[in-house]
């Protein structure tokens, strides 16, 4: 078992334990009924998905477990994707010390109780989240109850620690600082709600590192970063989102995350958020690159940096040794699958938003223990050659006419690629690209990566392949989407090309992909891309 995940483990589950007990600790499954009068389901029927930053409908409700009752409870709808009506199956924010001081419940002033609407598993969150904790980034902890509604029983729910002062003095010398909320899918540039602290320090903070993600000079870039935030968590955060496959996260989709400014070392500390959708249930596949499309502001100054990629890619190094142990993880999925599996076995059947794609024998824990492993296979075979990315992709050169010539190619590393190197070689006054692999039946992929500024863009060419030509080859042009994360993957005829696209001012730093996917039967080709041509195109 990996170290990190031997913190989290024991010193989560064992020394760090609350002392209020009943929650977080272990695993625990919690029975909860939830009262809410009438004239607070009218309030709550108001509700809509939590896109804005202004402020939500409340109502007051009351709580009861363990044979305690929780009066004048502050409740909130919350959600986006996940969002539900109140009569349906709702997620909830419970403030238990809104209206009534110094009322907690084990502990707890504040907790989320959500739906699982986007994981029907009811794993992901506790999976990710821990593995966040052993990897140093400051993350709330999740735990499971059994709900009932005025009578109603709406079945199993994640229950989720809140950003507030007891989860801020767990992991801050001071928890006096600015805590911010951004709007669903906004990055750190955008209005964001105040959740507590001073707007005037905090703000202060904020628009600093906003300047240093738009630091103009690379020279100068990475040093302003680490002078306003803390580089060191943002690393790690930025390293368990790709290693998970976490494409709903800031440095992919600019979603799901918190602000802190840390008063004791004048900082922004990113706190991850919303992790329902990891490990290829997204919109990114379990092949995702070390170095993917990135939308978040901060990422993306990070990694246009050789020092940011180089620091991140290290971090990415350490944590999969320490910390992503695919064995020790699948044990403990599948020791929480026994604890809540009764849970689930109860849902309303109106609730069982997954069943069809659960259909058959295999336990939910059983499948994502198989991505588990498919990641992991992942990561080993990328990380291998993960100095092959180290530097970043500069902006790609056009000449007087508007015309660029690909010039450099290389292999991208998959876990069902063959070990293979790619030569550079001059034949006959060509320029050929040679791969050559260890044993017969190749199975690459060649790569050139275009950074682009916004704009039209015209493909065209025809490649060659030499000698032997490859019993398969697939050309196709990855770019990505661009409101949302996402990659379209566009087959093109590979034996000409001629396609025009966009790249827009949101597309993440403009990269493209033109892949040639080659599979043959000997141990060697040899690819003629001289003739391939991008257009930049003048839209009149």
């Amino acid at each position: 078992m990996g170290l990190g995940l031997v913190w989290s483990l024991t010193v989560l589950m064992g020394a760090n334990a609350r002392p209020e007990g009943g929650l977080f600790p272990g695993t625990n499954v919690l029975s909860v009924s939830i009262e809410i009068p009438e004239e607070g389901l009218d309030i709550l029927r108001g509700s809509g998905r939590a896109r804005g930053v202004g402020g939500k409908p409340e109502a007051l409700v009351t709580v009861i477990e363990g044979g305690r009752r929780y009066a004048n409870v502050v409740a909130q709808l919350k959600g986006y994707t996940s969002f539900q009506p109140v009569d349906q199956f709702p997620s909830l924010t419970l403030h238990f010390n809104k209206r009534v001081s110094g009322q907690k419940f084990h502990g707890y002033a504040k907790l989320s109780f959500n739906n699982s609407f986007q994981d029907p598993t009811f794993l992901h969150e506790r999976l990710t989240r821990e593995v966040y904790a052993a990897a140093g980034v400051p993350v709330p902890r999740s735990d499971f109850a059994m709900i009932q509604l005025n009578g109603r029983e709406l079945g199993l729910y994640v229950v989720v620690e809140a950003f507030d002062k007891h989860f801020l003095k767990r992991h801050f010398e001071r928890s006096d600082g600015t805590l911010f909320e951004p709007a669903a899918l906004q990055d750190i540039d955008r209005p964001m709600r105040l959740d507590d602290g001073d707007p005037e320090t905090g703000g202060a903070a904020l628009r600093r590192l906003i300047r240093a993600a738009r630091e103009p000079k690379l020279e100068s870039r990475m040093a302003a970063l680490e002078a306003a935030m803390d580089m060191e968590r943002f690393l790690s955060m930025m390293a368990v989102e790709v290693m998970l496959c976490h494409s709903d996260s800031y440095s992919m989709n600019r979603n799901n995350y918190r602000l802190y400014h840390d008063p004791g070392t004048d900082k922004i500390v990113f706190l991850p958020h919303g992790m329902d959708r990891v490990l290829g249930a997204h919109r990114s596949s379990l092949d995702l690159p070390l170095i993917p499309t990135t939308l978040g502001l901060v990422a993306r100054a990070v990694l246009s940096t050789q020092e940011g990629r180089r620091r991140y890619l290290e971090r990415v190094n350490q944590l999969f040794r320490t910390v992503f142990d695919s064995d020790a993880l699948c044990r403990w999925m599948r020791e929480i699958e026994v604890e809540i599996q009764a849970g689930k076995g109860a849902l309303p059947k109106e609730r069982r938003w997954g069943e069809r794609r659960r259909a058959g024998k295999t336990s939910d824990a059983d499948r994502l223990c198989e991505r588990i492993e498919r990641r992991f296979g992942e990561l080993r075979a990328q990380i291998t050659h993960a100095r092959e990315l180290m530097a970043a992709v500069p902006l790609t050169p056009f000449d007087s006419d508007g015309v660029a010539f690909p010039q450099d190619w290389s292999l991208i590393r998959r876990a069902d690629s063959t070990e293979a190197v790619l030569e550079l070689q001059t034949k006959d006054g060509q320029r050929l690209w040679r791969i050559r692999g260890r044993a017969p039946n190749l199975k690459v992929v060649v790569v050139h990566r275009f950074r682009l500024s916004k704009g039209f863009y015209q493909l065209t060419g025809q490649p060659r392949f030499l000698g032997a030509e490859p019993s398969v080859v697939r050309a196709v042009l990855v770019r990505p989407w661009t409101e949302r994360y996402g990659v379209e993957h566009q087959v093109l005829d590979w034996r000409k090309l001629n396609t025009i696209f966009e790249v827009t001012s949101a597309a993440a730093s403009g990269e493209v992909d033109l892949h040639y996917e080659i599979e043959a039967s000997g141990t060697e080709v040899l690819f003629d891309p001289s003739s391939i041509r991008l257009v930049r195109r003048v839209v009149r």
